[in-house]
């Protein structure tokens, strides 16, 4: 049995035509726009980067220790380099992916392609500020590496904390500059108040992370290790830590 209640509107609403969806997304504002475009760029260069053969990855790793220890030959102090291991003093270090600032390019990347400048602007930034980050990682690299083989203790603050924050502050460096010089291409923000409140609400929870990740470390490698014992895909014991310096750290 059907029921009619005249009162009730039973009309469908009209269909967004392309026009009305452009026009509902200009209406967001550019910098909500810009916001979108970030997420969506940064999600497709990560997405590629997890896609990415590992031969990418070591040739990166590669560049930045090879690009390193030319850096400390200007300098004056030669390490001895093999594939992506640096060793000095008795002390090793391998570069991997994530100290090879690659994750960081990308977000570079997608920021610059996603802010609304002139596509020449937009090139000439991404000219300037990825090679001067990736200068910049190189330096970081080489300077931690030489302390560490110099005072050992000093190595593991110096590369969570000090080698962190500096490429922070490198990528805010070089992005207000670059933005600077393209102000009149799109809305500008006060990028130095905005650096100083990331800095004051993001230093709280990278200490806090410092002090978790070990146990979070040991509970993964523990759960997986149980996991794969289960599974009967690995049946050798899990391996302990170990403090000897002849063990290359990772970088």
């Amino acid at each position: 049995m059907l029921i009619w209640f005249p009162h009730l509107n039973y009309r469908q609403p009209p269909m967004k035509t392309i026009a009305d969806i452009q026009n509902s997304a200009l209406a967001l504002g550019p910098w909500k726009a810009f916001a979108v475009r970030f997420l969506c760029l940064a999600g497709l260069f990560f997405l590629l980067l997890e896609l990415a053969p590992p031969a990418f990855y070591h040739g990166a790793n590669r560049l930045n220790t090879v690009l390193t220890a030319h850096l400390m030959h200007l300098a004056g102090v030669r390490p001895i380099v093999h594939n992506t291991r640096m060793t000095l003093n008795a002390f090793t270090v391998n570069v991997i992916g994530e100290c090879s600032a690659i994750f960081l390019l990308a977000l570079l990347t997608a920021f610059i392609l996603a802010y609304p400048a002139a596509w020449r602007q937009r090139l000439a930034g991404l000219i300037t500020c990825v090679p001067s980050v990736m200068l910049a990682n190189v330096g970081r690299i080489a300077l931690v590496f030489y302390v560490g083989s110099q005072h050992r203790p000093l190595f593991k603050p110096l590369h969570l904390y000090f080698g962190q924050v500096l490429m922070i502050l490198v990528v805010l460096a070089v992005v207000q500059i670059w933005l600077r010089r393209v102000s009149k291409a799109g809305p500008t923000t006060p990028l130095l108040s905005f650096s100083l409140r990331f800095v004051l609400f993001a230093s709280p929870l990278f200490l806090a992370w410092l002090w978790v990740s070990p146990a979070y470390v040991d509970l993964a490698t523990a759960l997986v290790h149980r996991s794969l014992v289960r599974l009967e895909l690995l049946t050798i014991p899990r391996p302990a830590w170990s403090n000897d310096p002849a063990i290359p750290i990772t970088f």
